[in-house]
């Protein structure tokens, strides 16, 4: 068995081939596989007619058109919204991504926002600047998180990670899925609301976390009235898209502190616009997408890909398959 296969992740050649000596140590038989480096589109059109695996973060649709032996795709990314399209949903070629690998460090950066609000460290840095012994006033506006309640919307990978280490701070934990099936039991979840009671979620949360794909049912899913629902003393999170949250309706609800704050990474238009709002509010933090990013990334991913590739090579199903008609 010979099997040909594009990288199409990086345009750096030094890049490309410590990528392909990371996937190359997984596998059993390397000597079975042929790697092609594609760095631009054309270069993906160029050997279409030879691959039958594709490695990348976009896809190129003319080169998918061309591609006659091709029957699977990985993005190494979690999220695949950008990358859909008609034929290849409609297509036999597997897809599969990245889910897990932003596990661990974007629930890290979750629990550094939440810290961030909980005990007011912003104050420091004017404690810092103006050097005044407040100690008192700074010490009345810390709050613990020990039996606050957090709410997770979307336990996939990453809403797991932050339920597991909101269980190390003594939290309470309830979560939204898309689907429960009945045997559906998470250790680390006390409550596990089905999606038609978001409102309960929200309602009774201290924090809500977005860890949702951004699909046609999660667009705007917190919306006015979702945010009519939280209490004026939580904080919302959204490390997921920006497209989950109305973005204009945020703005009003902060503005008028109907909720007690937000911590953003992500943003219905990217880059955030400099007259963006949002800049303006002291009661939000505001990070440029960067909760799934760490310098092992390319490691991991690497390592990650080769692993399947090795089940690919010996015909065992793979992971991180996903439903294309769903879009995770």
């Amino acid at each position: 068995m010979s099997v040909n296969i594009a990288i199409h992740t990086t345009r750096r050649p030094n890049k490309y081939h410590r990528i392909v000596n990371i996937i190359k140590q997984e596998l059993a038989r390397p000597e079975e596989v042929k790697f092609y480096h594609t760095p631009y589109p054309k270069d993906v059109l160029e050997v279409a007619d030879k691959i039958d695996v594709l490695a990348c973060y976009t896809i190129p649709r003319e080169a998918f058109l061309q591609a006659e032996h091709l029957s699977w795709i990985h993005l190494g990314t979690a999220g695949i919204e950008h990358t859909l399209f008609p034929e290849l949903i409609q297509s036999d070629v597997i897809l599969t991504n990245a889910r897990g690998i932003h596990a661990g460090p974007a629930s890290e950066f979750v629990f550094a926002q939440i810290l961030y609000f909980a005990k007011h460290l912003d104050k420091f840095r004017e404690f810092k600047k103006f050097r005044q012994w407040n100690q008192w006033e700074l010490a009345a506006k810390i709050s613990v998180l020990t039996k606050k309640t957090i709410g997770i919307i979307g336990l996939g990978a990453i809403g797991l990670q932050v339920a597991q280490k909101a269980k190390i701070f003594d939290m309470n934990v309830i979560a939204t899925k898309y689907s429960i099936d009945p045997g559906d039991q998470y250790a680390e979840v006390d409550v596990l609301y089905p999606r038609n009671q978001l409102g309960n979620l929200l309602q009774e949360s201290d924090f809500i976390v977005l860890t949702v794909p951004l699909t046609p049912e999660t667009h705007h899913l917190i919306g006015a009235k979702q945010l009519d629902q939280i209490r004026s003393t939580a904080y919302l999170i959204n490390i997921s898209r920006g497209k989950v949250i109305d973005q204009r309706a945020l703005v009003e609800a902060l503005r008028h502190q109907e909720i007690a704050g937000a911590a953003l990474d992500v943003f219905d238009q990217e880059p955030l616009p400099v007259n963006s709002p949002l800049f303006e509010l002291d009661n939000v933090l505001l990070s440029p997408h960067i909760s799934g990013n760490f310098p092992e990334y390319v490691e991991w991913a690497s390592l990650d890909f080769g692993r399947n590739l090795n089940r690919y090579l010996n015909g065992k199903p793979l992971h991180n398959i996903v439903n294309k008609e769903r879009g995770y």
